[in-house]
């Protein structure tokens, strides 16, 4: 398949293909099956139990991933944008009844990877096919730390302390006590699993106490 310079050099930087020549990554895109797809903002491209048969690379804008909660309640689970990698377990596994929905944040280009060829038993045999098992492996293991530190989030008792958690997230991420968070209220209100007019309250509580300041989506722990 052909990609724009700019596609090809996000595709290089993801996990599966950092550090691979130009003619490793065109085997592995013909190893994953890959195609490319344009979604329009809003564009609901993946439905609640439906399979999802391939992992997507966001090569433009940012799609999100939502999953209801015990009360039908959207609760946003990831939040991928350029460069990022999703629904890895979900393809890999092959589950039929799938529990997330995914979104089109805004305009949005995906690559699409399918992962059957994973689950041969030739993935573990053939030296190439094995090279991207083995990526394909380490990708699953980071989202496990990924997912670790939502459960660090979600299971703090008040809002105040999935806050700071959250911050103390960033900071380290970032390197920085001052960063840019890639939500809105609403969508910060999702994958904290709480009310967006309780968040707004808190965050204003929290600024005149002096512990933060922030405007919109930029973020500075005093």
């Amino acid at each position: 398949m052909q990609l724009s310079e700019k596609e090809l050099e996000i595709v290089r930087r993801s996990p599966l293909f950092v550090n691979l020549s130009l003619q490793e990554i065109e085997q592995g895109l013909a190893f994953f099956r890959a195609y490319r797809q344009r979604y329009e903002k809003g564009t609901l491209f993946h439905a609640q139990s439906t399979p999802l048969y391939a992992f997507g690379l966001v090569l433009s804008g940012t799609v999100r991933i939502f999953v209801d909660d015990l009360h039908k309640e959207p609760m946003l689970m990831a939040n991928p944008s350029v460069g990022d990698m999703f629904g890895e377990s979900l393809s890999f596994l092959g589950i039929a009844d799938s529990p997330v929905y995914m979104i089109a944040a805004e305009e949005a280009t995906v690559l699409w990877l399918y992962a059957d060829a994973l689950r041969s038993p030739l993935a573990l045999r053939d030296e190439k096919s094995f090279l991207f098992y083995s990526r394909f492996t380490a990708c699953l293991a980071s989202r496990a730390l990924s997912m670790n530190q939502r459960i660090q989030i979600l299971s703090k008792p008040t809002l105040r302390l999935r806050l700071l958690t959250f911050f103390s997230q960033c900071e380290e991420q970032y390197g920085a006590r001052t960063f840019r968070i890639p939500f809105d209220r609403a969508a910060l209100a999702g994958y904290l699993g709480v009310n967006r007019a309780a968040l707004s309250r808190e965050l204003s509580k929290m600024k005149a106490e002096g512990i933060l300041d922030f405007y919109k989506n930029s973020f500075r722990l005093l």
